[in-house]
């Protein structure tokens, strides 16, 4: 695998960092020059361990990102850690592996919380570090896992659900952050 220096001077917040597809995307970033800050609500501490391995700095911050708290509580230490966030990979993600049936509604909204409104929490939490630099992304990450467990709902909803819904719903919200 080829390395680049595309993201030299930068630093991004990776969620959802202590493993799988977070750990990736922090490494990759790693890889491409940027410093990473891997926040998940279980300790991500190995994944920062192997950025620093790559030669570049990173921290771990573990919090429940789905309460505003929180996030309040981490996003000095955030923006503290280099003194700027240029990139956030928003890709904290839960799924009730349980049937449609047994999903109760404290439960629905557990999952609607960790899927969604740690995107917009995050990324409030950051947008200003961005707008100030001139510079900034954020990428909300989704899944489709829903249509492979609930398949038998999903077909008998389906034609019931808009297709923005199959689309992904973040696109219409993206706004350029480094304009005033």
């Amino acid at each position: 695998m080829t390395t680049t220096d595309s993201h030299v001077g930068r630093t991004a917040v990776v969620t959802g960092a202590a493993g799988g597809f977070g750990t990736a995307i922090a490494l990759e970033l790693a890889r491409r020059g940027a410093d990473i800050i891997a926040v998940d609500i279980n300790s991500a501490d190995e994944t920062a361990a192997a950025v620093r391995e790559t030669g570049r700095r990173a921290i771990a911050l573990q919090a429940d990102i789905s309460d505003p708290e929180q996030v309040a509580d981490i996003t000095p230490d955030m923006i503290g850690f280099t003194g700027r966030v240029d990139i956030l990979i928003n890709n904290a993600g839960a799924f009730p592996f349980i049937d449609i049936f047994d999903l109760d509604y404290a439960k629905w909204r557990q999952t609607f919380a960790i899927n969604t409104d740690t995107q917009f929490l995050m990324a409030t939490a950051v947008m200003r570090s961005m707008r100030e630099n001139g510079w900034g992304r954020i990428v909300n990450l989704a899944s489709n896992s829903s249509g492979s467990r609930f398949r038998r709902w999903w077909r008998t909803c389906r034609p019931r659900v808009p297709s923005w819904v199959s689309r992904g719903h973040s696109r219409p919200t993206s706004h350029p952050t480094a304009s005033p």
